[in-house]
């Protein structure tokens, strides 16, 4: 563990309770959604954009310029919150956010909206990191977890409901839209957390460390450590399966996008009640960590038994899956946050917020390489003795592959419903690595925990 903070490092911010602190984290929720809600509403708006745009080569870039630039940024505007202070890093964050979604609104071309997009993802890395930093210096280590959970619910309802809010104001009012919808939400953070959060919410200042984003006591805290590996080991195994969930209902299970969507709710909805549960009973009985066992548990037997899902499953059996799945991460998520955040000095939290969200990204690029290469390879094989079909193994959907003969179609539904349970057994092992990490981890009670001990 690392040592004791130092005497300058301690403010006279007490936690906030009671009407002032959720004034607070209702702002904080809102940030929290203008972040999830962009990454979500672009998705189906890309095909419109390119025939308006043009540049269809470009086209990943958009998505992956916000990703990239707010990854990058996390861990710049977390050390910059933990000297300097949060509330007008986000604050400016905020403002940096607008200003790129404004611009990409108006772009006019494929690089004007890439270039445009990586000016929002620069202000939006501050935009979580210092929501959930802010929660860990307003809000006591006992009440924290049930304060999380909220953030979790927001990501899980947003994943489900932005892609069909982005297609319907595309439909309606055209793709330049889905960035100025987040402006009215953006405006009303600002007023919110520039009025109600206090001038200086964590204990930083001359105490602070001034250099490394990294520094050497967050490398030799081993709680720390234990919390960034989950977060890395999440983000591979949870970004990867989301990924080819939707594929596998679609082109194995026969469903349009909207039904698979729909299906995918069970999913979200149990996270959600998982999260806000496990955040209450936290603050109630001040014991964490049977939740992330329980929950690591849960989420490598829902793999492993959605591995065995095939064409023909009953639907019922596969929503169970997806319910174990979704309530075992649930268990997790914030927890982690909360972990992590106790086992670092006040000078540090929004270091320790940040990094824990650069590895999470980290985890999802890996693991979106690893799952993705795997089921590439075993597709390719399924489908070897087919003859060939354009576009069979890279642009599959129900409609095309309703147009193939009946026994064709019989191979490229087996070719992918055997690859995507390979992904998954790959996955599970991964995910149980989870468990024993949790294992190596202290438990604490918040109630009686001294913050970096």
């Amino acid at each position: 563990m690392i040592e004791r903070v130092d005497a300058r490092d301690v403010s006279s911010i007490r936690p906030l309770t009671g009407r002032r602190a959720w004034t607070i984290v209702s702002g904080l929720l809102l940030v929290a959604l203008l972040g999830s809600l962009d990454q979500t509403v672009v998705s189906t708006a890309l095909p419109t954009i390119v025939g308006d745009l043009g540049g269809a080569t470009a086209l990943s870039a958009v998505v992956t310029s916000y990703l990239v630039a707010s990854t990058l940024a996390a861990p710049v505007w977390g050390r910059l919150g933990d000297r300097h202070g949060r509330k007008w890093l986000l604050l400016v964050g905020i403002v940096i956010f607008i200003g790129g979604s404004v611009l990409s609104g108006q772009s006019r071309s494929m690089t004007e909206l890439v270039v445009f997009r990586a000016l929002q993802g620069a202000g939006g890395g501050g935009l979580l990191v210092g929501a959930q930093a802010v929660v860990g210096d307003i809000v006591s280590a006992r009440e924290r977890a049930k304060y999380l959970s909220l953030f979790s619910a927001v990501f899980s309802v947003i994943s489900v409901l932005g892609p069909l809010v982005g297609g319907v104001v595309t439909d309606q009012l055209g793709w330049r839209w889905i960035f100025y919808l987040t402006l009215p939400i953006a405006v009303v953070a600002l007023v919110v957390l520039g009025s109600a959060m206090p001038g200086r919410t964590a204990r930083t200042g001359a105490g602070a460390p001034s250099a490394p984003l990294a520094s050497r006591e967050l490398v030799r805290n081993r709680t720390f450590v234990i919390c960034v590996l989950i977060s890395l080991v999440s983000g591979f195994v949870v970004l990867g399966i989301t990924i080819y969930l939707p594929l596998f209902l679609q082109v194995v299970r026969g469903v349009s996008p909207t039904a698979s969507g729909l299906q995918l709710v069970p999913l979200v909805v149990s996270g959600v009640v998982a999260s806000l549960g496990s955040g209450f009973l936290i603050a109630r009985r001040g014991q964490y960590k049977i939740f992330p066992l329980v929950g690591a548990a849960a989420v490598t037997i829902g793999l492993l038994l959605l591995s065995l899902v095939g064409p023909d499953t009953p639907t019922v059996s596969m929503q169970a899956c997806l319910i174990t799945i979704g309530a075992g991460l649930g268990c997790i998520g914030e927890v982690l946050i909360v972990v992590a955040q106790e086992s670092v000095p006040d000078s540090q939290v929004g270091t320790a917020t940040a990094t824990m969200t650069v590895f999470r990204s980290v985890g999802g690029v890996l693991g979106t390489a690893v799952l993705g290469a795997a089921f590439a390879g075993a597709l390719t094989g399924g489908l070897g003795g087919l003859p060939v079909v354009p576009g069979i193994a890279d642009d599959m959907t129900p409609a095309r592959l309703a147009q193939l003969p009946a026994a064709a179609r019989h191979e490229v539904v087996a070719a992918y419903s055997s690859s995507i349970q390979d992904l998954l057994l790959i996955a599970a092992p991964a995910y149980a690595v989870v468990f024993g990490l949790v294992l190596l981890m202290p438990d604490f009670d918040p109630r009686h925990h001294a913050r970096g001990r």
